[in-house]
């Protein structure tokens, strides 16, 4: 009946809380540059069997390794390592000043509608994308301080935010405003809402229309529009960027 291990080693870290034959859940913390862990056990009982030992190919974030011994009897015990490795990006890309780490820990990402994963290089190395379907668009998952956002990369560089824009029947995503569009005659740029979105965009200067505002954005084929958003009925339209509204 005896299901214990008499040993539990791993090539990288330490097992915290130290082994012991009565403890079976441990956790080992990882630096970032670790991609696997060998684990070894040997059953208490050379009658019993061992299974879940080996090479373990690691991701970065949080890994479950179980190990099973199952006892002559046929009774099983389950000892679990959970190994901890390190998120910390280590490539990174310039945009607006700041350093943006590619993100290494993707298993909770939402794909983009109308993308498919991907990989592409990033200053040599291998990283996972996002590809459009429709257009030669391509995205990053990159974190800016504690933010983590898609970016849009042209292959060398990113090239501007992508922030998809669900919920008002437009397939959209928020693009940013470079600096060279941001002055606009009849608007003040600034902070505006769609939905519940705060974004960078524009209100008119006319009070009479409070209601409406515009902002710059990326459609499905990768083309790039301003659209003009009405609040009250919660709609968006391509702008007529030849004259204002109240023209």
């Amino acid at each position: 009946k005896d299901n214990n291990l008499k040993s539990l080693t791993i090539s990288e870290g330490t097992l915290s809380p130290a082994f012991s034959a009565s403890t079976t859940s441990y956790t080992v913390e990882l630096a970032s540059t670790v991609t696997s862990l060998k684990v070894d056990a040997v059953a208490n009982d050379s009658k019993a069997s061992v299974k879940g030992t080996g090479t373990k190919e690691l991701e970065p974030g949080e890994n479950t390794i179980k190990i099973t011994v199952t006892a002559e009897n046929g009774n099983p015990k389950v000892y679990t390592i959970t190994a901890i490795v390190d998120e910390t990006p280590l490539v990174f890309l310039p945009y607006e000043g700041n350093e943006l780490g590619v993100v290494r820990n993707i298993k909770n990402v939402k794909e983009p509608n109308g993308f498919e994963q991907t990989k592409v290089k990033v200053n040599g190395n291998d990283t996972i994308a996002w590809k459009s379907s429709k257009s030669d668009v391509t995205l990053l998952y990159l974190q800016n301080g504690n933010g983590k956002d898609f970016y849009v990369y042209d292959g060398t560089n990113v090239v501007s935010v992508y922030q998809p824009l669900n919920g008002i029947g437009k397939n959209l995503a928020y693009v940013g405003v470079p600096s060279e569009l941001q002055e606009r005659s009849g608007m003040t740029f600034g902070d505006v809402t769609i939905k519940d979105l705060t974004l960078k965009g524009w209100t008119y200067n006319d009070s009479e229309l409070s209601n409406y505002s515009v902002i710059y954005a990326m459609n499905e084929f990768g083309e790039y529009n301003y659209y003009q958003y009405e609040s009250s009925e919660n709609t968006l339209q391509l702008y007529p960027n030849a004259s204002l509204i109240s023209q």
